[in-house]
């Protein structure tokens, strides 16, 4: 199954870009994300472990990142139980307003393929959501923003507010 999911955000690509590159924010606005633990620093080969709230259960998935580049596109691909994924983000930016879309390609074990439309949905809705949350923090006023540290090094992430751009400020 392919599901590709969109939003603008009124902030420049850079700001968005930094912000959904950095794993270790992925708990503030991925639905259903707990714990991120990053292996690596953000590029081609970097290491994630997730774990995520998957019907009332905790299920670790694992992903590689298999493209990065700053500012356009991250891609990567992974498993979580009997799923295997594939997923990139794209950025691209018009007057300071960033279009992020989200592109996911689900493959299901064969125990989940008789639930395939049911989980389908479940992505799309959860991707939409997702993707909303994260429009509304980084549209937010700087003051209310947060990150959270979920990594294995214990380093909190850049706060957004420290990646400003000069039309912030």
């Amino acid at each position: 199954m392919h599901i590709n999911e969109s939003v603008v955000i009124e902030r420049p690509v850079a700001e968005v870009f930094a912000y959904v590159a950095d794993v270790r924010n992925d708990p503030t606005w991925q639905r259903g994300v707990t714990s991120v633990q990053v292996d690596g620093p953000p590029g081609v080969g970097g290491k994630v472990v997730q774990m995520r709230n998957v019907l009332g259960r905790q299920v670790e998935g694992t992903a590689i990142c298999t493209h990065f580049e700053p500012e356009r596109e991250i891609a990567f691909e992974g498993t979580s139980e009997s799923v295997a994924y594939h997923g990139r983000f794209t950025f691209s930016e018009v007057n300071e307003r960033t279009t992020v879309t989200f592109a996911i390609t689900v493959q299901l074990g064969r125990l989940l393929m008789l639930t395939s439309p049911l989980v389908a949905r479940q992505v799309k809705a959860d991707l939409r959501a997702s993707l909303g949350t994260l429009k509304g923090l980084l549209e937010a006023p700087r003051k209310k923003r947060r990150t959270v540290s979920r990594g294995k090094s214990g380093a909190q992430p850049t706060p957004v507010a420290q990646q400003r751009t000069s039309h912030d400020r």
